[in-house]
């Protein structure tokens, strides 16, 4: 899924940018940067891999990692092309079992992002009692 917002800059996908319809994950500076050129947009969200991260391109043309701080807002103005990968409301990666999400400012030009504690426990039941992999009900609980 790719949705553009023309008037801010801004391209929200799945995965990667590059080829939405393969679900690249995107876990470091060059498929970060890869996405970003294929996006042709100066802001570009996405989620997949399921661990808040925020990378930019810097005059230098690299794109760089930064690990948001929650609740922090993160100065992102338009000189500098930006990933944010916001997280996941479920099955997470960074041994965080809250949810998270990221808010953009456009006019202030920062991305804040947010963890939201959810019944991870009640969650991962369902799971169980829907007879789905048991990994997945034990990824909510731990977080990995």
């Amino acid at each position: 899924y790719v949705a553009r917002d023309a008037a801010h800059d801004l391209l929200f996908v799945h995965a990667s940018a590059r080829q939405p319809a393969l679900w690249i994950y995107v876990t470091d500076s060059k498929q970060a940067y890869e996405s970003v050129q294929a996006a042709n947009a100066n802001y570009v969200f996405c989620g997949h891999v399921h661990e808040p991260q925020l990378y930019y391109t810097g005059a230098d043309g690299r794109s760089t990692p930064f690990k948001p701080v929650v609740g922090t807002p993160i100065p992102a103005a338009k000189h500098r092309r930006w990933l944010a990968i916001v997280g996941s409301a479920g099955q997470p990666r960074d041994g965080n079992n809250a949810a998270c999400y990221a808010f953009f400012d456009t006019a202030r030009e920062r991305i804040s992002f947010f963890r939201v504690p959810y019944d991870h426990q009640a969650a991962a039941h369902k799971i169980r009692a829907a007879g789905l992999p048991v990994r997945l009900a034990v990824r909510l609980e731990r977080g990995r």
